[in-house]
């Protein structure tokens, strides 16, 4: 016979992370990491559309003086709030 404290535990595990990714990653964190790849100063890098995935990703686009950029940033609630360098592509 199966419980339900393994199935409740899961099951509040799944609620608790879900669409957490996309917050644990600051924009004033992003703008900082992607101003230091991008070799812009933190003032010149706006960040709009940021999302997140489960799986510790954060997508976001930067927009700089030199142009705008697809961005992207492994961190967030399965990283345990480490994150890697951006990875930053011109559109």
């Amino acid at each position: 016979m199966l419980t339900t404290k393994p199935i409740s535990a899961c099951l509040g595990l799944a609620i608790a992370l879900s669409g957490c990714s996309g917050t644990l990653v600051s924009d004033n964190r992003l703008r900082a990491n992607t101003a230091g790849v991008l070799g812009e100063p933190e003032s010149a890098v706006a960040i709009t559309d940021v999302r997140g995935d489960v799986l510790a990703n954060t997508y976001y686009i930067a927009h700089t003086p030199r142009g705008v950029f697809a961005c992207s940033i492994g961190g967030g609630a399965l990283t345990l709030g480490l994150v890697n360098p951006p990875v930053c592509n011109r559109t």
